[in-house]
């Protein structure tokens, strides 16, 4: 994997490979399914949701920032659901057909510009 719109159309694949868009589809008034698109609304909701998780991992963990694995092999911790965090927004990018790589490329650059704590910001 070379880049951010990479990994997006990777994981859409995967997450369309097991299932997670099949709620797309909509039983209407006749009783017949019809594809509908999940809104961006609601694909940024489960960016949001992600969001949650990783604030819990902080909540929960004496140390936060030690990640664990699963007798299963499934990842765990804080810095597994900033993975899940990069994994959503990349999957909505690309179900979008943001090019990610670039418009993160341009607000880092921006960003250079800026001057201390832009805006009265705190952190």
């Amino acid at each position: 994997m070379t880049g951010l719109n990479e990994l997006g159309a990777r994981c859409f694949t995967i997450a369309c490979d097991r299932g997670f868009h099949d709620h797309e589809r909509r039983r209407g008034a006749d009783g017949v399914y019809t594809k509908r698109g999940s809104s961006l609304v609601e694909r940024m909701a489960l960016v949001g949701t992600e969001v949650s998780e990783a604030i819990e991992e902080l909540r929960k963990c004496d140390d936060p920032l030690v990640g664990y694995v699963e007798v299963d092999g499934k990842p765990q911790g804080f810095a597994s659901e900033l993975a899940d965090i990069i994994i959503r927004v990349a999957e909505v990018a690309a179900q979008s057909g943001i090019d990610l790589d670039t418009i993160v490329a341009h607000k880092v650059a921006y960003n250079e510009t800026r001057s201390d704590r832009h805006g009265g910001k705190l952190l």
